[in-house]
């Protein structure tokens, strides 16, 4: 399955003023509450849905992280507005070994594990946030020059379809993980046009 047409930040952002709305920043051990707030809120949303179940791999991977880096890099990110976290997203430096062949694993790659965003009607702020990594992944530099992958992974088809005509990720493959089907998904890393209007990004 080849990208969607890459979407832009405003698309994402339909309803927000045209000056900068929204800030990533690394998570900190002192947004424990907040972020499990925010878990708490979406899988009950989601819950309304379908049976998710309590998620508890993705929390855990998100709340042991807090505070935390790798590779020189935090793993923790957070999309917040003014003071509220509204989205937040463990990031690794590289991707899961059963997520492809040797050679790709190889390739420099971020690798989105987990993802929970607050529900906004008429803003898209899994966009923003997915813009917000592929363009910071893009800015950092590979030691060969080689191109950055963003890669994620998910058991879904209904967020898989999303990723894919929302956020423009490729479906790259599929790993059977226990009774399920995994998606594979990547994009290569770009700096995106026009993110800093609605998005800005710090590092401390």
């Amino acid at each position: 399955m080849t990208p969607s047409p890459a979407p832009s930040p405003a698309d994402a952002a339909t309803e927000r003023p045209s000056s900068t709305a929204y800030e990533v920043r690394p998570g900190r051990t002192a947004d424990r509450s907040a972020v499990i707030n925010l878990i708490a809120g979406r899988i009950a949303l989601l819950n309304q849905w379908t049976d998710v179940g309590p998620l508890k791999g993705d929390s855990a991977t998100l709340l042991n992280h807090l505070g935390e880096s790798e590779g020189g890099q935090p793993v923790v990110w957070m999309l917040c507005e003014d003071s509220t976290i509204l989205g937040c997203a463990a990031v690794f430096p590289k991707a899961p070994y059963w997520t492809g062949d040797p050679d790709q694993r190889a390739e420099p790659a971020h690798y989105i594990a987990a993802l929970f965003i607050y529900p906004t009607p008429g803003v898209l702020l899994a966009r923003l946030l997915v813009f917000a990594l592929l363009d910071r992944a893009a800015r950092l530099p590979t030691e060969d020059g080689r191109t950055r992958w963003l890669r994620s992974a998910t058991s879904s088809d209904r967020v898989m379809r999303y990723a894919h005509h929302a956020m423009g990720f490729a479906v790259s493959g599929g790993v059977a993980r226990g009774p399920r089907l995994v998606h594979l998904l990547q994009q290569p890393a770009r700096a995106i046009d026009g993110l800093a209007t609605y998005v800005s990004t710090r590092t401390t």
